[in-house]
């Protein structure tokens, strides 16, 4: 019993233990920068696939057209 009544040393919270620390967010900060990056990268996938889907979307018109144009 005399086991029981003994202070575990993980739940022991003297000053000794814990000390106040100076907050640093610079993980925070980089998560930021890297998501940022991706974001751009992103951006700039979507314009070149909305460029190619609009050159291949006009050319479908043009053919379109073309083609009631012969058999008009």
């Amino acid at each position: 019993m005399a086991e029981e009544n003994k202070p575990n040393e993980n739940t022991d919270f003297t000053d000794k233990q814990w000390h106040p620390a100076e907050i640093r967010r610079e993980d925070i900060l980089k998560l930021l920068g890297n998501t940022k990056k991706l974001a751009t990268m992103y951006n700039d996938l979507m314009q070149i696939k909305k460029e190619g889907w609009e050159r291949m979307l006009e050319g479908q018109r043009k053919a379109a057209e073309r083609k009631k144009a012969k058999n008009g």
